[in-house]
């Protein structure tokens, strides 16, 4: 177990009520997700149709840069250590690394060809990328330093790979999969090994995003229906999966056809865009359902929570636009006293950093053993 594994949550803060929309941010060519920095405070969102990804400034919900990219970006996962966004370019199989320092494309890293890439997340720790190669039925581990593809990773009987969410404190890799339109998944690999460790089988159908809370050992998948509802209106759902024990603790009903997912890390709410209804749902994990339902603008998937400054982004790919929600309770650095990892954002001058600004060296990521 690392040193981190080892720390506890301690005082977690209970979820309060959500607040409507408070803002709307243009977004041509349909945006379809968001990588989010919350020490920087910046948004980044894949345009699908239009080559590219904006950059959104936290403080004035402006949109401060739009940066090319490959053909149809669809995920973007950011790493707020090394100050990198890395964004999957579906048709040409192909990853683009960013600097959020420049905001410029400073590395394009191939897949295998015909793969289309879907899902991606990284551990800024180990400093590694998991792509889900939606037809190569593969996961590509990027190393971060380097920029390369270091290992690929199957997936036993070729599924289709959609979602993925890394917990870095335990050095798990959870990857959504479905198998035939009948069997739907959750692969398990170890960081460490790169071997797939266990399959959970999941009740919620066509599994897409994954959400991670490393400081309470819980996962959530977006499911985009359950079976036997309608096909065009699907009863959408969040699966709720215990690290520990490897199991479905719950499955919650949500709006119809789920797609992303969104964990605040301070409040452990849990927001699920329905993308059939035009909305978020609100849900708290401790009560195992939904407590509020919000409404945003069109074919909502991409979602991403700011705990730091209490915001919510949507995007919304209809409407050609991202949706902004407070949650009503941002956070000081009192209020992460009691938090792994959490305070460090405030031990040093990243807490008030602005877009373009260099960072200082984390040095306790080193002094952590992580690898």
């Amino acid at each position: 177990m690392t040193a981190l594994a080892a720390m506890t949550l301690a005082g977690a803060v209970s979820a309060s009520p959500i607040d409507k929309v408070i803002a709307t941010i243009p977004i041509a060519n349909l945006p379809t997700a968001l990588g989010l920095d919350p020490v920087r405070g910046t948004v980044y969102v894949t345009s699908f149709t239009g080559k590219s990804v904006s950059v959104i400034n936290e403080q004035t919900n402006a949109v401060i840069a739009t940066i090319p990219v490959g053909n149809y970006p669809y995920v973007a996962a950011v790493d707020p250590i090394h100050w990198t966004v890395y964004v999957t370019n579906y048709i040409d199989s192909t990853v683009s690394a960013i600097d959020e320092r420049t905001n410029t494309v400073i590395a394009t890293i191939p897949l295998p060809v015909g793969s289309y890439p879907h899902g991606m997340a990284l551990d800024p720790f180990r400093g590694t990328v998991y792509v889900a190669n939606d037809l190569g039925h593969t996961v590509s581990v990027i190393d971060e330093e380097t920029n390369t593809v270091t290992d690929t990773i199957a997936i036993p009987n070729n599924p289709n790979l959609l979602g993925v969410g890394v917990d870095p404190v335990r050095g798990l890799v959870f990857v959504t999969a479905e198998l035939n339109n009948t069997n739907y998944l959750v692969s398990v690999i170890d960081e460490r090994t790169k071997q797939v460790t266990n399959t959970i089988t999941l009740v919620a159908a066509n599994p897409q995003e994954v959400g991670v809370d490393p400081l309470r050992g819980t996962i959530y998948v977006a499911g985009t229906g359950i079976p036997g509802s309608n096909y065009s209106v699907k009863q959408g759902a969040v699966s709720i999966i215990n690290e520990r024990t490897g199991g479905v603790k719950y499955t919650i009903p949500t709006g119809k056809n789920t797609f992303g997912i969104g964990v605040d890390l301070v409040s452990g709410t849990v927001f699920a865009t329905n993308y059939a209804d035009g909305t978020v749902s609100v849900i708290d994990p401790v009560k195992g359902f939904a407590t509020q339902t919000i409404t945003v603008g069109g074919d909502p998937e991409g979602i991403a929570d700011d705990p730091i400054r209490g915001t919510v982004y949507v995007a919304d790919g209809n409407t050609n636009l991202v949706s902004v929600i407070s949650t009503g309770h941002p956070t000081s650095c009192k209020d992460l006293a009691n938090y792994p990892l959490l305070p460090l954002l405030c031990a040093t001058s990243l807490y008030n950093s602005r877009p373009g600004q260099d960072r200082p060296s984390w040095p306790w990521v080193d002094a952590l053993d992580f690898h």
